[in-house]
């Protein structure tokens, strides 16, 4: 008589494994960056009005450094609508500082002030 060996139990739970898979947001939402625009510009005015005036150094003013590099540690480190609204600050900022870099050529070339379009100036 021979004996047969039982063939080893093996295991299947090697196949698919479930996992939880986190939705990663960057914040940037399409009505997260209309509130923020909106927040923004309602602000901005208001806090321009109370930054001291510390230096101007040609287009840049203290004021825009300061709402900038607020709007880009913002941007870094907050989440969902304080992230979007880092990013808007950070580029309106940009925009205005630009405006101003570029308002001699405009003048020049095409006969407009760039002022017409800067409400913070």
């Amino acid at each position: 008589m021979v004996f047969k060996r039982k063939a080893a139990k093996r295991s299947r739970s090697r196949g698919f494994s479930k996992r939880s898979h986190s939705k990663s947001s960057s914040g940037l939402t399409p009505m997260n960056v209309v509130l923020a625009g909106a927040i923004y510009g309602a602000a901005r005015p208001f806090v321009a009005k109370f930054l001291p005036d510390l230096f101007s150094f040609g287009p840049v003013d203290s004021d825009n450094v300061i709402v900038g590099a607020a709007g880009f540690y913002g941007m870094k480190k907050g989440k969902g609508l304080l992230k979007a609204l880092g990013a808007v600050a950070l580029g309106s900022e940009a925009g205005i500082v630009a405006a101003r870099l570029t308002q001699p050529v405009a003048q020049n070339v095409a006969g407009i002030s760039t002022d017409d379009y800067n409400p913070y100036s």
